[in-house]
């Protein structure tokens, strides 16, 4: 990871005089993306936010699954180089809102962790343990699709977002999107999201801001839990993503 994605973090910035006037026809081809992430990292909402905001075609649903490993980083649509966002979680958080996800989805969701298929009702400190995708643990699992992840993506079209960052900064998360990775809005505002937006793109409830910006997730840990998850995770992912 010595090319460093660059980070979306921290300092909101000033915001360019916006071009106007604009129209489909002069705009010039779409620019294609495609969001990975793990599940319950903002990947749904990060989708909702460009093609509301921008002149871009999603790859949803024409490329690799979003929450594995990139197949095509070269990948192109149209002739046009495609652009990525990497949508990042604090895995603290993570383990809690996948643990609580796959436990009221397991039986609408074919994707949901083959662990909670076989056992619907295990309890959190089990599913931190238990195998996951393949992975030794869910926490193994955020450490190597993160490393794969950053090692795989072409980082002059790659955007890193953190969700606690689209939470507390969302216009300007768009704007250094807008602007790393060259894309051309659709209208003269950039327009946030403020609700949860679900699989199929519909809004499904109000973000619980506070629970994330508190660390009210914590209180799902036992202290041996903790240890645990201080213990596996990476710390040079951590790092590269600002979690340290």
């Amino acid at each position: 990871m010595d090319e460093r994605i660059e980070l979306i973090q921290g300092t909101p910035v000033e915001q360019p005089t916006t071009q106007t006037g604009i129209t489909h026809a002069n705009r010039g081809p779409a620019i294609p993306f495609k969001v990975f992430g793990l599940q319950r990292s903002g990947t749904n909402l990060m989708v909702a936010l460009l093609t509301r905001n921008f002149h871009v075609h999603s790859l949803e649903h024409e490329a690799e699954w979003k929450h594995g490993p990139v197949r095509m980083p070269n990948r192109t649509w149209n002739g046009v180089p495609a652009r990525f966002i990497l949508c990042v979680k604090n895995p603290y958080a993570w383990v809690v809102s996948c643990y609580r996800y796959f436990q009221r989805s397991w039986q609408c969701d074919p994707t949901v962790a083959p662990q909670f298929q076989q056992n619907p009702s295990m309890p959190f400190d089990q599913f931190l343990r238990s195998p996951s995708y393949g992975f030794e643990s869910p926490i193994h699992r955020w450490n190597q699709m993160h490393r794969l992840w950053l090692a795989t993506l072409p980082t002059a079209r790659t955007q890193v977002v953190r969700q606690e960052d689209q939470l507390t900064q969302s216009r300007e998360v768009l704007y250094r999107i807008e602007r790393h990775l060259e894309l051309q809005r659709l209208g003269a505002d950039l327009r946030v999201i403020q609700e949860r937006i679900d699989v199929n793109a519909r809004p499904s409830g109000p973000m619980n801001c506070d629970y994330y910006l508190n660390h009210d997730y914590i209180a799902a840990y036992s202290d041996n839990d903790l240890r645990l998850m201080d213990k596996i995770l990476d710390r040079d992912v951590l790092g590269h993503l600002g979690y340290l």
